[in-house]
């Protein structure tokens, strides 16, 4: 379980820096947005696998959580990264992305504990 919680936000964080370096042509970037896609789809089932495992006698309050927490999250995100899109433009907020990505990879490696099935 810790490996796919931790894969997927370092695959998602080292698409965003391909995409920063790496970004120009449709072809590439149509490849990496959809292998983006692809990991991003494998999130929201490992994280409510994860959440049932956690707390399997509270897992639809914990799922309330998870859900207002992935909202904060986007609003949060949406602005920062509209704010740095304004100030710096776009390859700064793959950069950024990337960043808070791989972060999130390290903070699941060193906080998240799981439990046997």
């Amino acid at each position: 379980m810790r490996f796919t919680l931790t894969i997927m936000p370092v695959v998602m964080g080292a698409l965003a820096f391909s995409l920063s370096v790496f970004g120009g042509s449709l072809a590439g970037d149509a490849a990496m947005v959809a292998l983006w896609g692809l990991a991003f789809g494998a999130v929201p089932v490992a994280w409510s696998t994860w959440i049932t495992r956690a707390v399997p006698d509270e897992a639809e309050s914990a799922g309330g959580l998870f859900v207002a927490a992935i909202n904060f999250a986007i609003a949060t995100g949406a602005a920062a990264g509209g704010a740095l899109f304004d100030t710096t433009g776009v390859t700064s907020v793959f950069v950024a992305s990337g960043a808070v990505l791989l972060l999130a990879a390290l903070t699941i490696v060193s906080a998240v504990r799981t439990r046997p099935a």
